[in-house]
């Protein structure tokens, strides 16, 4: 008889071609799926109200590429054929990391330049303060800088206070803001102290990345270019951030091995879906471009964890002193929690202080009490 190939079938064909059948005649392989708040405060600022930006929580569906089934073909004749070898398929290329994933984050060179003082901002009997600028992935990114006054050639211990979130908008923010308290107290006690602008704030440069990975790049750019800095002990280097700046500050725990000693108030969380979600609670808009680049935590929790200092909280070299307003309605003082648990299970050394009353931006009392006890853990730990 006649197959459909134009080939004659013998019953012993037939026979064949049934075994073959039997024994799995076609393959297939199933794809697997690639896988902010209120200012605090300052002296210099009347409050700000901001809109924290978010948007509806939209999701994308991770694409799944099809490979088609492998199909034996017929045989065209009864006699022996050889052996035929299947050829090797090409490796699938490595997926480029998110810039955005902590491990991409370490991969990456930092610098930072020079520190350049562009003009001067304030001076006292205890310190002098500059506005400044230096480099982050080619842009000029602007900031203050305090210097206590004391001898010449001595060296200082770093304090880097990274700001919380406000709109990108001209006159929403300038340097300082968020952070002046702090710059200004720590200078008194001994340290140099720095607060990074970031990209697209006050005098910076407009860049890409804003919010996450951009801010944090500029970060750990700083963290390089202040060991240069002449009066500055490199051996020496403290953070701490508020808000948004506490997720700042968060990031670079988990990638700069540098630090000694880390600072939160009132912090965003370790974990980044739990940030997603807020954002969205908080009702701006989240942009429509971060959505379609790593989806949301539902459809896409591996890349959330990727993305999260939570994930390698087991890498942290620094201990961490945490600062929360248990009345604080914007970073919900679980999130403290959350924090402190996280790095005392991974065997780190973590202490959390919560204010009764305070909100988002300690204040008064609260403030001058954080403040104190953020300064003795810190000297404690740099052994002065």
């Amino acid at each position: 008889m006649q197959g459909k190939n134009g080939f004659a079938k013998s019953p012993l064909l037939v026979v064949l071609l049934l075994l073959l059948n039997a024994c799995g005649g076609e393959s297939s392989l199933t794809p697997i799926a690639t896988i902010q708040a209120n200012p605090s405060q300052t002296i210099l600022s009347p409050p700000l109200v901001t809109t924290l930006i978010a948007t509806p929580n939209l999701s994308v569906a991770p694409t799944a590429t099809s490979v088609p089934p492998t199909t034996i073909p017929a045989l065209p004749t009864l006699a022996p054929t050889a052996t035929s070898v299947p050829p090797t398929a090409a490796p699938l290329p490595t997926p480029a990391l998110s810039p955005r994933y902590i491990e991409a984050l370490r991969k990456r060179t930092y610098n930072g330049g020079e520190i350049k003082l562009e003009r001067l901002y304030s001076s006292t009997n205890a310190y002098t303060a500059n506005l400044i600028t230096y480099q982050s992935d080619g842009l000029k990114i602007s900031g203050l800088i305090f210097v206590p006054n004391g001898p010449s050639g001595k060296k200082y211990p770093v304090a880097l206070i990274n700001h919380g979130f406000f709109p990108t908008t001209p006159g929403a923010y300038d340097s300082g803001w968020d952070t002046l308290r702090e710059l200004m107290f720590f200078a008194r006690n001994g340290y140099i102290t720095l607060a990074s602008d970031y990209r697209n704030y006050a005098r910076s440069d407009k860049g890409d990345n804003e919010l996450e990975p951009g801010y944090a790049i500029d970060l750990l750019n700083l963290i390089e270019a202040v060991k240069k800095f002449p009066q500055a002990d490199p051996n020496q280097i403290t953070i701490m951030g508020h808000s948004m700046g506490g997720e700042i500050t968060l990031t670079a725990m988990v990638v700069n091995k540098d630090l000694k000693v880390a600072g939160l108030f009132g912090t965003m969380s370790p974990d980044a879906a739990d940030n997603y979600y807020a954002r969205i609670k908080w009702g701006g808009r989240t942009n429509q471009k971060w959505i379609e680049t790593y989806g949301t935590p539902d459809n896409q929790p591996e890349v959330y964890r990727q993305m999260s200092p939570l994930t390698y909280f087991k890498d942290v070299k620094v201990p961490v002193i945490i600062h929360s307003g248990n009345n604080d309605t914007t970073t919900p003082p679980a999130w403290s929690v959350k924090t402190r648990d996280a790095l005392l299970a991974a065997g780190k050394k973590a202490e959390l202080y919560t204010y009764p009353g305070e909100g988002h931006s300690l204040n008064g009392v609260a403030f001058d009490q954080a403040m104190q006890r953020t300064l003795s853990f810190f000297n404690s730990v740099l052994g002065r």
